[in-house]
């Protein structure tokens, strides 16, 4: 959840992360209060890395309670 927050620019909590991420079809369950461990559905085979979770967790919460950001490079 920390990396997830940091990726976000958030401070978003376990129980806030867990509902989220059910509305996107995952299950998640925490034991120590930060580590979420995150389980897609078996049709989900995008999920390879922890931006991925980041980017569920986004979808999940709204975009638009997110603020843009410009890119500071150019791909």
């Amino acid at each position: 959840l920390i990396e997830a927050n940091r990726l976000l620019g958030s401070s978003i909590d376990v129980e806030e992360a867990q509902d989220a991420l059910a509305r996107m079809g995952l299950s998640a369950c925490c034991e120590d209060g930060l580590t979420l461990h995150v389980s897609p559905p078996e049709y989900r085979n995008d999920f390879l890395h922890p931006v991925d979770v980041a980017e569920d967790l986004m979808i999940g919460l709204g975009m638009e309670k997110f603020d843009p950001e410009r890119p500071t490079d150019f791909t």
